[in-house]
């Protein structure tokens, strides 16, 4: 009983998310002046290669990490917390979640993956948040336009399209506007890839490559 009550308290209390926060960071910190790491991770696809300039050789980078990871971990409490898809605090999960990053040194540098992420987390929220709309085409493609960001970084997410339109139909958000607005929302980025390629005269270096696969 004493045990289960001591994991009780650690499972739902409001002091566990800002002690592991506080962990996090003492063994980013540590690891980053007693283990030196990389700082930035290459990748073979294009728009990530395309980045590297803006990062390479740089801390900051690492800091940049730090923050995409931290914000990961709220947008994870808010996907629960406002939509209810665990019982349980999210602080929990989010908690373990910063264990197991802070536990993986190979995961600090600044890579495609975190990104990719990110922005996935971003279009899952406005996918949910557009449950049951009476208009959910501006959440749509909210949602679409984030999974085309996560898909210019990482190509392969862009096989998850299909799923998205089951889930909008099972969260009575699929209609034709809604549809379109999703199409539209996914092409945005590569629209603007477009136009940066076309302005810079990267046509044939950016985009005739794209279609293949990347792997970290």
């Amino acid at each position: 009983m004493i045990r289960k009550s001591i994991q009780h308290r650690i499972t739902t209390g409001k002091i566990t998310l800002p002690v592991v926060m506080l962990l996090s960071v003492m063994i980013w910190l540590g690891v980053y002046f007693i283990k030196p790491v990389a700082v930035f991770s290459h990748s073979s696809s294009p728009v990530w290669q395309m980045l590297e300039p803006f990062f390479l050789g740089k801390s900051i980078s690492l800091l940049i990490n730090f923050v995409f990871y931290a914000f990961i971990s709220y947008l994870l409490i808010e996907l629960n917390n406002t939509f209810g898809i665990i019982r349980l605090r999210a602080s929990i999960q989010t908690s373990f979640y910063l264990i197991v990053i802070a536990a993986c040194p190979e995961l600090y540098p600044l890579h495609v993956g975190t990104a990719s992420t990110l922005f996935m987390v971003i279009s899952i929220y406005f996918l949910f948040k557009s449950y049951q709309q009476a208009n959910p085409s501006g959440n749509v493609f909210y949602s679409w336009m984030f999974l085309g960001l996560s898909g210019l970084i990482l190509p392969q997410l862009l096989y998850l399209a299909p799923f998205y339109l089951i889930a909008a139909y099972n969260f009575q958000s699929l209609n034709p506007r809604s549809f379109f607005a999703g199409l539209l929302g996914i092409m945005f980025p590569f629209w603007f890839l477009a136009g940066y390629a076309f302005t810079f005269n990267h046509l044939e270096d950016d985009l005739s490559s794209f279609p293949n696969t990347y792997y970290f």
